[in-house]
Formats: C-alpha cells, sequence, structure tokens
C-alpha cells in the first residue's frame, strides 16, 4: 500500500524524494538514473521502484498525472549542499503483474519492480510545439528567437561566430520545434561550428556554438590521480561542484581513420545560387579541422596517409547563394567526436554542472605518458546513476563521456 508520508531515514549523501498526485513513492524507490546527452535537448530519466502490483492499477500510475522528483544532497549531520526539483511527464514503462487472488486481501502484498521513464514536463512541451511559418528577410537569431517565442520558450544564444547572414526566405514546413532548428541549421548553418541546444527550467532555450566554448573558461576540472601519489589537497578541493577527481581506467577513442574516408579529404558542395547554373564549394578536411573544431591547443590530426586522394562530392544540397557556412557546419559536426575519453566518477557528487552537458571541461591527468590527453574537452555526456544500499543510504556514479576534434594537446 502506497503511503502518503514516507518514513525519512537520515543521512549523508543523497535524500530523494518521489511524489506522484498526493503519494510519496520515496521508499519505493531504489535506483534513478540521469541521462544528458548534447544529441537531446532535455535529460532522460529512468525510475527503478518496488511496488506493489494492485497500486499500479487502484492509482492509475498510467502517464496522466506528473512526477515530481526532488535531489538533495547532504553534507555532514545532513546539511543540504544541493538541491534539484524536477517535474517529469511519464513516457512509458515496463510493468509486471503477477498472478493473484480473484479479490486480493490488505494481507496480500507483492511487490514487484517496475521501470518508469521520463523527461522533463515543460522542456518536453516545448520541444515538442509544432512549427509551420515563413520568414522573409531575417537573419539566424532573429528566425530562432521568433521559432522560440513560438514554442513558448526564451532564447539565451551564444552570439560568438553565429551566421549574419540575411536570409531572403526560408519556409519552415510542419514539424517539432526541435526540428525546425535542426532543419535552419541544415539548411543554412547556425554557425561554422557544431551546436549545441538545450531546453532548461524557466523555459529557457539555450544554444552554444560548441568550437567556441573550448576557448572560454571551463565548467568544471576532472583530475585523474595516481596510486602512488599523495594527492590530499585535490582531493580536499574537489566538494565545490567546479573540481572532480577519479581513478578510474580511462577509455580513448580516435576515429580519423574511419571519418576521414567517409567524408574525403578534398570535399566539394556542388550548389545552385539564384544567378548561376551552379557554384563549387570546395573543403578540405584537415582545414575544416583546424578552424572549426573542438580543438584544444593542437592541430595536429595524424591519419593514414593512404586516405589523403579521396574526393567526395555532395549534390543534394541547393545551397544558399555561395555561402560556405552550411557546408562548414555539417562537416565540423562530424568531426567534433573525432577523440573521447570515457571514465566513471564516484563518490557523493554535487552533480548540476556534471548535467551541463556541451560545456567546456578540463581534464588533467597526473600520469606523465598520459600528458596528451588533457586539456580542454566539450562534455558530450553523462550518465548519473543512483543507487539505494540496504542500509537506505545512496550512492552514486557518474559516467562522463568528453569529446573534441584533436586526440593530444
Amino acid at each position: 500500500m502506497l503511503q502518503k508520508e514516507r518514513f525519512f531515514k537520515q543521512s549523508k549523501s543523497y535524500d530523494i524524494e518521489v511524489k506522484f498526485k498526493d503519494l510519496d513513492l520515496s521508499n519505493e524507490i531504489i535506483s534513478l538514473r540521469v541521462l544528458s546527452s548534447i544529441h537531446t535537448p532535455y535529460m532522460i530519466f529512468v525510475l527503478d521502484l518496488f511496488i506493489d502490483s494492485n497500486d499500479i492499477i487502484l492509482e492509475k500510475l498510467y502517464g496522466k498525472d506528473p512526477l515530481k522528483i526532488k535531489i538533495r544532497l547532504l553534507g555532514q549531520e545532513g546539511i543540504q549542499k544541493e538541491d534539484l526539483d524536477f517535474e517529469l511527464m511519464y513516457v512509458k514503462s515496463d510493468f509486471k503483474f503477477v498472478n493473484k487472488m480473484k479479490l486480493s486481501t490488505n494481507k496480500q502484498i507483492d511487490r514487484t519492480p517496475i521501470k518508469i521513464y521520463c523527461v522533463p514536463r515543460n522542456e518536453f512541451k516545448i520541444a515538442s510545439k509544432n512549427i509551420n511559418i515563413v520568414f522573409e528577410g531575417k537573419t539566424i537569431k532573429e528566425i530562432l528567437q521568433d521559432l522560440s517565442q513560438k514554442a513558448g520558450g526564451m532564447l539565451k544564444i551564444d552570439e560568438d561566430g553565429i551566421n549574419k547572414e540575411k536570409i531572403d526566405q526560408i519556409i519552415i514546413p510542419p514539424m517539432s520545434f526541435v526540428k525546425s532548428v535542426k532543419y535552419l541549421n541544415d539548411m543554412f548553418g547556425i554557425y561554422d561550428e557544431p551546436y549545441r541546444m538545450s531546453i532548461e527550467e524557466k523555459n529557457k532555450i539555450k544554444i552554444l556554438n560548441l568550437s567556441k566554448q573550448m576557448n572560454k573558461s571551463q565548467t568544471f576540472t576532472i583530475y585523474h590521480l595516481t596510486n602512488d601519489k599523495d594527492d590530499r589537497k585535490i582531493i580536499e578541493k574537489c566538494n565545490d561542484g567546479k573540481n572532480f577527481y577519479t581513478y578510474d581506467v580511462l577509455k580513448s577513442n580516435y576515429s580519423a581513420n574511419t571519418k576521414f574516408p567517409l567524408l574525403g579529404n578534398t570535399i566539394k558542395h556542388i550548389t545552385k545560387p539564384t544567378d548561376k547554373l551552379y557554384h563549387i564549394i570546395e573543403q578540405n578536411i584537415k582545414d575544416v579541422c583546424s578552424n572549426h573544431g573542438l580543438i584544444s591547443k593542437n592541430k595536429d590530426f595524424p591519419f593514414d596517409p593512404n586516405l589523403s586522394e579521396r574526393v567526395k562530392y555532395y549534390t543534394n544540397h541547393t545551397g544558399y547563394e555561395t555561402s560556405k557556412t552550411f557546408a562548414n557546419s555539417m562537416v565540423s559536426k562530424f568531426i567534433s567526436s573525432m577523440a573521447t575519453l570515457t571514465f566513471r566518477i564516484e563518490r557523493n557528487l554535487l552533480i548540476e554542472n556534471l548535467l551541463n552537458t556541451g560545456e567546456a571541461v578540463k581534464f588533467n591527468t597526473g600520469t606523465v605518458e598520459y600528458s596528451d590527453l588533457s586539456g580542454k574537452y566539450i562534455l558530450r555526456s553523462t550518465e548519473l546513476i543512483l543507487t539505494k544500499g540496504q542500509t537506505q543510504d545512496w550512492t552514486s556514479v557518474a559516467k562522463v563521456n568528453l569529446m573534441r576534434t584533436n586526440k593530444t594537446s
């Protein structure tokens, strides 16, 4: 039987509160996953609960009403250090209904694990808002402001490197707000570089130029510590949400020999301006990497020289006059994650900054031989896993994935 008030046990880790209508599911939740990625404009939540299957039916836990989650990180003696609130929309679930009597009694309580997938309610509403409009004689920024307003949001855009060309005319066919922004970028290019769009609380729509983020101050720093050195000073300062440390194995990937052949060392876009039969935009893959990639100091992109003679033609894009922005945007997005770094951070974490994907972060390793992996990265994705132990205390693990274009700094 679900309760309206929960039993609360004081902890020095996390306190997670889950409410559905007037019911408190906090004692029933056993794990929570929060996924944030540059590829989705909002976070995804996965809740694992252990409840009686009767309660699912009787309380109509189907999706009409929102789930409200509060995540608190507690410090010494339960002092609150961080407090995050989310109102979630039920998307899908995995329920299991056990075999019971014809009419269950109060004594027959058969708890079963259930999994519920959710997204932030208001953010999803903005992202899925239907858009169908014609723009004439407006810049990319003006179009994005109008689209954001029609979706019910307020635009906060990084103007560093933004495409300032005035667009004669564009027709946005019927599609969601998120797809309309992608359509605009595919047609004209918001930047010459890859972009990240996120929808945040208070209806804020944030668009970032990922390449320019690499030249700005990092949101936080991650230290990869060694096992033979006293790093107590570093560990002591990793309590502010701006510094983290890990002893985990580093998983590194570099895919130049995969991506360069797919794109071609020389790329030619055959477009159709209004006053010409055709126009050719020619790109060199290394130049695009150097000028529009996610670069941390070193502009060296090692790859097999056998791949250097390949030329690829693109003919399916009409282009916009002689502008190169759409072409640079397309190629720079493809090579933005050429080098990736993945690892885990464990212990009680201040999690808000870890979920800000698209921001610049700094990675420092204490191992001399790994120093080439240090430097700036873009936070590509974070999977935060909160699990309740047998003592009712919560433990956390954050799986972090970083990306940039160059392998070594």
